[in-house]
């Protein structure tokens, strides 16, 4: 499916905790959940822990520390595309929810 922001995941986690076996898919959404998140962090864009692991390599090969003034401007880019991301996310969502666009079944 589409990525989902915070809007569309508090919608997913509704229409899960509704069904039949709702207990069950709400841990099973939020086992999913905390997985997608771990595997997001973990890769090498600016301003996650992926991105510091990378710094970390690149340090180690070169053997001397990056500036911190240039690490610091790599992140800070980096923290405004993910936050650009999550507003565009966002904005879907709500799109969606107004339009009555269904989660799940797409």
């Amino acid at each position: 499916g589409e990525p989902l922001g915070p809007v569309g995941i508090a919608r997913a986690t509704g229409e899960v905790i509704r069904q039949p076996d709702g207990f069950i898919s709400f841990w099973s959404l939020t086992a999913v959940l905390s997985l997608n998140l771990f595997i997001l962090n973990l890769l090498p864009i600016p301003a996650l822990d992926g991105s510091h692991i990378i710094f970390a390599l690149i340090e180690w090969v070169r053997g001397k520390k990056l500036p911190p003034e240039k690490e610091a401007l790599v992140h800070t880019f980096g923290f405004m595309a993910l936050m650009g991301l999550m507003l565009l996310l966002t904005v879907n969502d709500v799109i969606n929810a107004v339009q009555g666009t269904p989660i799940f079944g797409r």
